[in-house]
Formats: structure tokens, C-alpha cells, sequence
């Protein structure tokens, strides 16, 4: 049976080494890339900028560029990888990508330096006391 493999990512650096190491690891699995369209720290924009349809639609361009880079890496690799890119809170999009797409390993680029990271790892660790446990490589 073929491994479900989730990679979390942002445009980071560790993201890049966490498809990476999934690439070269687990070359035999389905691999699913998945970016989470944080929304709006309201205490860190102007009440404007909420509002803004042409902003989001920027950043919503922003983050689907972002996946075209991650799927030529993908390439590089021989590899087919599914990009998937959704709005929400970064935990509840990865626990509902989880039991969407049947994952058995999350592979996650840690740094420990960025909110998204510490917001994952928190994720991954009360999931795995709630449900059956899913392997996380840390990269």
C-alpha cells in the first residue's frame, strides 16, 4: 500500500529541505504539499487593508507561486507531487488535510524560529494524543 506523505511548507528554507528529504526518502509515496493562507493578524494591518479583496488576491498569488516553486523542485526529483493550497488556521488546515487524504507521515522543515513551526509541532504533538499516531520527521 502506497505511504500518504503531508510536508507542511511556507517560503522557507527548512520547508525546502523538508521536500527534500521527503523526495529522497519516501520517492515511493504520494506526496502532498500543502500551504496554509494564514488569515489576518488584525492588530498588524490597517482596518483598510482587511477589507482589501486586491490584497488577499496578492498574497493568495503570492502563496500559489510559491507551490509552483515547490512542484519544480518536485520535478527535479522525478517526483509527481500534489499541491494543495487552502485559507484557515495552520492547525486546523493540516488536521483536516490529515484526515482528508488518509496521511501516515508529516514531514515538517523546523527552525523554532517562526510562529508557523511552533503552531505545527503544537499541532502534531496534541494530535498524537487524540488520535492514532501519524509519523513526523523533523527536518
Amino acid at each position: 500500500m502506497q505511504r500518504t506523505i503531508l510536508i507542511p511548507v511556507n517560503d522557507s528554507e527548512q520547508s525546502r529541505q523538508a521536500l527534500t528529504v521527503a523526495a529522497t526518502t519516501f520517492d515511493d509515496a504520494e506526496i502532498i504539499i500543502l500551504y496554509v493562507l494564514k488569515p489576518y493578524n488584525v492588530k498588524s494591518v490597517t482596518e483598510l487593508a482587511v477589507w482589501d479583496d486586491e490584497l488577499m488576491k496578492n498574497r493568495e498569488q503570492e502563496a500559489k507561486q510559491v507551490l509552483e516553486g515547490y512542484q519544480q523542485i518536485a520535478i527535479e526529483y522525478g517526483l509527481d507531487v500534489r499541491a494543495e493550497f487552502t485559507h484557515g488556521s495552520p492547525t486546523r488546515a493540516i488536521g483536516k488535510a490529515r484526515d482528508k487524504f488518509d496521511v501516515d507521515h508529516i514531514v515538517l522543515g523546523y527552525s523554532g524560529k517562526t510562529t508557523l513551526t511552533r503552531v505545527l509541532l503544537h499541532y502534531v504533538t496534541k494530535s498524537m494524543t487524540r488520535q492514532p499516531p501519524v509519523s513526523v520527521t523533523l527536518v
